[in-house]
């Protein structure tokens, strides 16, 4: 997004910087210069579900996120030498390929959301896939577990860069904000289908990583995750 922006690296597991300014979902991610940015990285990462993906892997992703009293902004360019999003048509499926993974609540999270954001103060998660996705309603959705509800198009734009993909996002806070100085629930996850066939465990996705997880039991039946309880989330404190 240029070369002289903002390239010293946060930690967004202690410190959700503030968005300043504004922002218009073109796809460019100028406005995002001076927010600070977070990697993860398939080759190294600590968080993931096994199996854990080879160190030679280039599969990475670099965020830049940030909140404001109106909505969480987001800005990330994934480096994916071979971006294969799930081609089923339903959003159901669009964690099974190739996308990455926001989740955030503007309070503490206490374990339960959902994809209509009906609990936490609207907290949520949203997966995005790369461009070549087709479920009707888009290319990224709220979701839960075993349903999904479509970003609104406003609020997102996928494009494809000749290395990957990037994803600009701005996601309205529904009931509540963050409140600065106090802590607020944030996680992301990247996932990478290396050659668009199903693997040993019958999915299409082969390496699946993520920037924490807490493996709180909670309301998770079979994996200890993100996805399934909110306290599996970290808690970074909304910067000023």
């Amino acid at each position: 997004i240029g070369a002289d922006c903002v390239t010293e690296p946060i930690d967004p597991c202690v410190g959700m910087p503030h968005f300043t300014g504004s922002q218009t979902v073109d796809g460019k991610g100028g406005e995002f210069c001076d927010v600070p940015p977070f990697t993860l990285a398939m080759a190294n990462a600590t968080y993931y579900r096994t199996p854990a993906a080879p160190i030679t892997s280039t599969t990475a992703a670099t965020f830049r996120v940030a909140w404001s009293a109106t909505a969480l902004h987001v800005w990330v360019e994934v480096t994916d030498a071979t971006p294969y999003p799930n081609t089923s048509s339903s959003l159901l499926n669009l964690w099974n390929g190739d996308n990455l993974e926001i989740f955030a609540s503007p309070k503490t999270p206490a374990g339960l959301f959902n994809y209509a954001r009906a609990y936490e103060y609207g907290a949520f998660q949203v997966i995005a896939a790369p461009p070549g996705a087709l479920p009707p309603s888009g290319q990224a959705a709220f979701v839960s577990t075993g349903y999904a509800a479509g970003v609104p198009a406003a609020q997102y734009k996928v494009s494809a860069t000749p290395s990957g993909y990037t994803f600009e996002a701005q996601i309205p806070w529904t009931t509540a904000a963050p409140t600065a100085g106090m802590p607020m629930g944030f996680d992301a996850g990247l996932s990478d289908d290396v050659d668009g066939v199903y693997n040993a465990n019958i999915e299409y996705r082969n390496y699946y990583t993520l920037l924490y997880n807490a493996k709180y039991v909670g309301n998770c039946t079979q994996y200890y995750e993100p996805y399934c309880d909110s306290r599996n989330w970290c808690q970074p404190t909304a910067l000023e």
